[in-house]
């Protein structure tokens, strides 16, 4: 999860974490665990350094994601660009069946002129049609089973302009696109998760690589293996 979204789950809520220590702990700057402060993440007391129990952090970001969340509702769809729901323009859309039991809705955005989607229960599209007007389509065959030779050069172009050259097709088919540390996505390999759900992640587990940073020196351990340093006050658990 990125650092735009922190995980209420790294949260240990029977300790108790300064400013430095949750900004460690989520990969952000100290000015956003402060401007949290003044937004509702309740502190010990008043004397420094400012100490937050961990219920009380878990508290204050479950409820800042809960505000976050926005239902979409029958015959709307999520537009990422507006960042709301919004009615496709004309009311019109398409549904692109991706299984026996789900497909895509596609629209338009009516203010950014973006396309917009949303996933669907087929058997509840009724529920989600609203007032909408939705064409069924097929999906478009996969190029392997279209007859394309895998060892063909992939090309993908924006109009005219060559924005992404890949050796091969079945090269491209190894590849997924994964956010960053920077928050900017990336291709990465695919590696289906161990389970056998499908997994975007380019890293293995991180139980495979456990038994690499054995014998490795606290100097050699990056930044995101380091838990962050108790923090503790005369009478504070």
């Amino acid at each position: 999860m990125g650092y735009r979204h922190p995980n209420p789950r790294l949260v240990k809520v029977h300790r108790n974490y300064s400013v430095e220590d949750i900004a460690r702990l989520f990969g952000i700057h100290k000015n956003t665990v402060r401007s949290w402060l003044k937004q509702g993440l309740a502190a010990i007391d008043d004397r420094r350094p400012m100490l937050s129990l961990g219920r009380e952090l878990s508290r204050f970001l479950h409820e800042r994601r809960q505000r976050a969340k926005q239902s979409c509702g029958p015959g709307r769809v999520y537009c990422i660009a507006c960042r709301a729901p919004k009615v496709p323009a004309g009311k019109i859309a398409e549904c692109t069946p991706t299984g026996s039991l789900v497909g895509n809705l596609c629209g338009i955005c009516p203010d950014c002129d973006r396309l917009i989607y949303r996933r669907v229960n087929l058997a509840k599209i009724d529920a989600v049609r609203g007032d909408l007007e939705i064409t069924f389509t097929r999906p478009h065959p996969r190029l392997v089973e279209a007859g394309h030779d895998p060892s063909t050069p992939l090309e993908a172009y924006r109009g005219t302009t060559l924005c992404l050259r890949v050796r091969s097709i079945g090269a491209g088919a190894r590849l997924t696109v994964r956010e960053g540390p920077d928050g900017k996505p990336h291709f990465a390999t695919y590696r289906p998760a161990p389970d056998g759900r499908q997994s975007c992640g380019g890293q293995p587990p991180t139980r495979l690589n456990a038994p690499a940073m054995r014998g490795r020196s606290p100097k050699h351990v990056g930044a995101g293996d380091r838990r962050p340093a108790r923090s503790y006050r005369a009478g504070v658990p």
